[in-house]
């Protein structure tokens, strides 16, 4: 789970959010941020 502030009423704001977060897991740029800076893959679920 992720938390960004913004305001509730901006679904384009969300949406390119989730379009970004979706972006880096395909193409594994997440994981290896995660593993940079707390040593493991955080991202799982």
């Amino acid at each position: 789970m992720y938390k960004f502030p913004f305001k509730k009423d901006n679904a384009d704001k969300k949406k390119d959010i989730d379009k970004g977060i979706k972006e880096l897991k395909s193409n594994g740029e997440l994981k290896k941020l995660s593993e940079k800076y707390f040593g493991e893959d955080t991202n799982q679920k």
